[in-house]
Parts: structure tokens; C-alpha cells; sequence
């Protein structure tokens, strides 16, 4: 123990190989899905931590970072903005999908806000946009 904790304290890329990184899961409200397989977390596990700290929607998370112990660090966006709902949970009322009118949307997949009408494809290759949601639960 003392030994490996010698090569890891001279060592980054040591020190990396053993303890991993933090990895960025969330940056100005727009979920980073890569970063969530790249830990082989799905989106749910994001919005159930997100639910747990009060979070209602993705515009009120300026930063999120899941941290090597399997834990998740969430910062709030000051003023939040509207994003895409994260409370209730989705396998009990999913957001209203977008049929068509005025207002925010928001990726489904990704949570990029836009205002109406939304392009066709999302730049994450989601076509699929649901209501955005106010940051007041």
C-alpha cells in the first residue's frame, strides 16, 4: 500500500490509471451522453441525482460532474433557465413531447434548448423535442 501510494503521488498517469477522473456529465444545462456511456450511466441515473438535490430541469445545472467514487457534483446555474424536466420521472409522466406551437423545447436526449420551432434533427442527433420546462417545481 505504501509503495503504490508512493509511484501515485510521483505519478499522474499512474495516479490516473488507478483513482480514474472526474468526468463532466452536464456543462450549461446540455447533457454530455457520451461522458454518461463512457461510465456506463444512462441518463436516469443523472435525473434521479438531479431529483435528490431539487433540481426540476436541466437548465438549473450550470455544471455536473461524476466524480470517481460513482458520486455525482452538481452546481447550479445562477439565474436558472428553462431546460428540458428531470422531475417528474420519466417512467411516471414523460415531458410533453412538442407538437407544434410556440415556446422553449428541448432535446430529449440531450436537453439543448431552443425556442419553437425546433430544427428537425438536434446537433446530438435526436429528433425528438419535448416542452421545456420553468425552473419553478
Amino acid at each position: 500500500n505504501k509503495a503504490l501510494d508512493w509511484v501515485m503521488q510521483r505519478s499522474q498517469r499512474v495516479s490516473k490509471a488507478i483513482d480514474g477522473v472526474a468526468a463532466e456529465v452536464v456543462r450549461d444545462g446540455v447533457v454530455n451522453s457520451q461522458a454518461l456511456r463512457d461510465s456506463n450511466l444512462g441518463k436516469s441515473d443523472l435525473f434521479m441525482s438531479l431529483r435528490q438535490q431539487g433540481f426540476c430541469n436541466l437548465g438549473e445545472v450550470r455544471r455536473a460532474y461524476l466524480e470517481t467514487s460513482g458520486k455525482f457534483s452538481i452546481f447550479r446555474a445562477k439565474p436558472p433557465r428553462v431546460g428540458l424536466a428531470v422531475e417528474p420521472a420519466w417512467d411516471i409522466t414523460p415531458p410533453p413531447v412538442y407538437q407544434g406551437g410556440a415556446g422553449d423545447v428541448a432535446c430529449g436526449d440531450c436537453g439543448t434548448v431552443t425556442a419553437a420551432p425546433p430544427p428537425a434533427v438536434c446537433g446530438c442527433g435526436c429528433k425528438v423535442w419535448m416542452m421545456a420546462k420553468a425552473p419553478d417545481c
